[in-house]
């Protein structure tokens, strides 16, 4: 394939944005969200149609192909852990947060990314992170001032008691092996290391991407997932490492 430029990846991240928010992607929306003309969407259309990325005719909505879905997904999933590092990580505010995104994650390399990824999936299953680690780095960012030490323990003593008596995770956070067949969830989080989580990548499962549940093996040894119009069979250890949002 050849070089997706960065205004290009911009466009096919927000067809299937719009694809997931209004089920198709109409050239003004396109427009909208990218601050453009119509006519430059139009432009852009047919170059990424040329690309076998698009399918796309005059007056009427574009679609990503298979080939320009995987990109998509590629961007968007960078564009949202950059996003959610930035904002919910950094305190710096949500529009300032989107816009240096949009910019990062065309320059990020992949293994930063991947480092990012992962430190992004550290903290939101660490039971210090929400209730110490990040209030007090904004308490610091406010004050310069570091809270003292007897403070910060018992708050992490409170936090481990809080989880013995929890759930683990949100109500609508799953592990892929929980899915029932025909049921579907949208992939969150990769739960293994680099290695493990860049083999599912190449496996075809992407950040934010669709996965419906075909079928479970004998035993739950092994699922058959459909993501678009591909399927693929993951054993129960590979499926395990996959985190859900369902509902």
């Amino acid at each position: 394939m050849a070089t997706i430029s960065e205004n290009m990846q911009d466009y096919l991240k927000t067809i299937f944005s719009l694809e997931r928010t209004n089920r198709v992607a109409r050239v003004s929306d396109i427009a909208r969200e990218l601050d453009v003309t119509m006519s430059s969407v139009n432009g852009a259309l047919k170059k990424l149609s040329a690309m076998n990325l698009v399918t796309y005719k005059s007056y009427g909505f574009p679609e990503l192909t298979e080939e320009g879905l995987m990109v998509a997904q590629d961007v968007y999933g960078r564009h949202q852990a950059l996003q959610s590092f930035f904002s919910d990580v950094l305190g710096i505010d949500e529009e300032i947060a989107a816009k240096d995104a949009c910019h990062v994650e065309h320059a990020i390399t992949a293994t930063t990314f991947a480092r990012l990824d992962s430190f992004l999936d550290f903290i939101s299953r660490h039971p210090q992170s929400n209730s110490v680690w990040i209030p007090q780095f904004k308490h610091f960012l406010m004050t310069g001032e570091i809270s003292p030490a007897p403070e910060c323990i018992e708050t992490c003593l409170d936090v481990v008691r809080a989880q013995l008596t929890e759930a683990d995770g949100p109500a609508h956070m799953r592990l892929l092996t929980d899915l029932s067949p025909g049921h579907t969830g949208e992939v969150y989080r990769f739960k293994g290391d680099e290695s493990e989580s860049a083999r599912l990548k190449q496996l075809g499962l992407k950040l934010a991407a669709k996965v419906e549940m075909v079928e479970v093996g004998d035993l739950g040894h092994n699922y058959r997932v459909r993501i678009g119009s591909e399927e693929l069979t993951l054993n129960r250890d590979e499926a395990k490492l996959v985190q859900v949002i369902v509902g």
